[in-house]
């Protein structure tokens, strides 16, 4: 799809001393002008739509900082150290170091998708407009990254319009539940506003092992992330130490119990409702198993995996993956400033797990949603 001397027009190669790097001789690096399409994106964003590499990797490079931010194109800019997270004005230049050049992963080319694919893909269509699009996306589809995720597969979700619609927010590979696409760039723009300044209200479902002390309550705890060494996984999140000088993220997550479950046979487990007043990665995940000491059901990178006791009861592939739903969106329409409230069905396996556990209610009709 991309590579940083095609895609990139209006591109200048200057040299610089990279001395806030600690290097002594002179690097190549490129500069890249931001439009006013794309004022206001995260830069991690920015980064994989041009460059197709995946977050681990754009992780890396901004940590080791072979990307800054600049007001400016010249070559004494100074190169300052920039996160995933940073937010894109119109008229900045990315800069980008000779190392993502050098490094750069071979660009995927955009799936040719067939009347099937295409049928398929648009029955995860929850909502329509002329502005907005919103999946109910399977769990176990990537959104950014991978030959088959979501970012490859837009265009089977063009309909009548010339360009792809954009992706607004993320959404956890192995999460499932609502995603939302904007059919134009100044409708992402606006959405992703609103979802940055938390105008945009969300909520989860989830299955998690154990009883929680309290059945609602909100948690207040920051995230950090770990490095990879002695054998950690890249990208995983913790809760952060109050005293370290680590970089942290605040992280708020409002929860409320919908129903207990289960037995002395397979064990307790909760049927619990989230809002994240935050949205960082992995949140809900490491708020369940480290401040409520309840993984949630199926999460193997926090928890356990599903206890001895729920394989006796039924098969473990009737229900496995992550117990974790993007069950409901509320916004403003950013067109018609009419208020949006949708929700997004159980998938199959949420779905069995309920059942199994003996849920006592209609999952079409259970609690916790925005307007109670």
């Amino acid at each position: 799809m991309y590579c940083i001397r095609s895609a990139l027009q209006r591109t200048h190669s200057y040299t610089v001393a990279l001395q806030s790097r600690g290097a002594a001789t002179a690097t190549n690096f490129q500069s890249i002008k931001i439009s006013p399409d794309d004022d206001g994106m995260r830069l991690d964003r920015w980064l994989r739509n041009r460059l197709n590499l995946p977050q681990s990797l754009l992780e890396k490079h901004l940590r080791k900082k072979d990307v800054s931010v600049s007001t400016t194109a010249s070559p004494t800019s100074p190169w300052v150290k920039v996160g995933s997270n940073t937010r894109l004005q119109a008229g900045q230049y990315v800069l980008l170091s000779s190392a993502l050049e050098e490094k750069k992963e071979v660009p995927v080319p955009e799936k040719e998708i067939s009347p099937e694919l295409t049928r398929i893909l648009r029955s995860w269509v929850i909502y329509k407009d002329k502005h907005i699009i919103v999946l109910n996306k399977p769990a176990k589809v990537a959104v950014q990254g991978a030959t088959d995720s979501v970012a490859s597969l837009l265009g089977a979700f063009k309909y009548d319009y010339d360009e792809k619609p954009s992706i607004v927010h993320r959404l956890d590979k192995d999460t499932s539940g609502i995603l939302l696409l904007a059919r134009t760039k100044p409708v992402a723009r606006d959405l992703s506003e609103a979802w940055r300044n938390h105008k945009v209200k969300k909520m989860y479902w989830a299955i998690l092992v154990g009883k929680p002390e309290k059945r609602a309550g909100m948690i207040r705890a920051a995230l950090t992330r770990r490095n990879k060494r002695d054998g950690d996984e890249p990208e995983l999140v913790r809760l952060a130490d109050p005293n370290s000088t680590v970089a942290k993220e605040e992280a708020v997550t409002a929860f409320n119990m919908i129903e207990w479950l289960g037995s002395t046979d397979s064990g307790f487990f909760t049927f619990m409702a989230f809002k994240p007043i935050t949205g960082r990665t992995h949140q809900l995940r490491v708020h369940s198993a480290s401040v409520l000491k309840c993984p949630i059901l199926g999460d193997n990178k926090y928890g356990e995996g599903p206890p001895e006791s729920i394989r006796l009861l039924r098969e473990e592939e009737d229900f496995k993956g992550l117990q974790l739903h993007a069950r409901e969106v509320l916004f403003v329409h950013p067109v018609t400033q009419k208020e949006i409230h949708i929700k997004a069905s159980v998938p199959k396996h949420m779905k069995n797990a309920l059942d199994t556990l003996g849920f006592s209610g209609d999952v079409t009709a259970a609690g916790s949603s925005f307007k109670e």
